[in-house]
């Protein structure tokens, strides 16, 4: 059992975005983020990622490794080398979110950009984890249930 909704310091949602080509798994993930009172929007592919990535100020985003058109690695480089033109550098954490878990398969996501990685399927407390290593600066207080 998790421990309950999360918060960012001024009481907001966090806002996520999950990159996923599969139905199913798209349906999973909107449960989990939104019991954990994330605000999630999801995308079926890299291309649309990358889209969603530049037009919209996401506080973390959860990609797919293997989608449709453009694929969670390349949309990652892509969604970093757009950070490197901002003024601020902003860099959004991006964390691979795949059945891959071949030998060799973390380093791959390392290196194309994402900050950290989870197998599939993820347990609601290892996606709260996630948040909170990468999104912790943000946290504001967490409700028991």
């Amino acid at each position: 059992m998790h421990k309950g909704i999360m918060k960012k310091r001024d009481g907001s949602s966090y806002k996520v975005m999950v990159a996923e080509d599969k139905e199913i798994n798209q349906m999973m993930a909107t449960h989990m983020f939104e019991s954990l009172g994330c605000e999630v929007e999801v995308v079926k592919d890299g291309e649309q990622a990358v889209k969603k990535a530049i037009e919209t100020a996401y506080d973390i985003i959860f990609m797919d490794c293997e989608m449709p058109i453009v694929d969670g690695y390349q949309a990652t480089d892509t969604i970093r080398k757009h950070e490197e033109t901002l003024p601020k550098h902003k860099h959004t954490p991006i964390i691979a979110l795949t059945a891959k878990v071949m030998s060799g398969d973390k380093e791959r996501c390392l290196s194309s950009g994402m900050d950290d990685y989870v197998s599939k399927p993820a347990r609601i407390e290892t996606i709260r984890d996630i948040i909170e290593k990468w999104c912790e600066h943000r946290i504001d207080h967490v409700k028991e249930w």
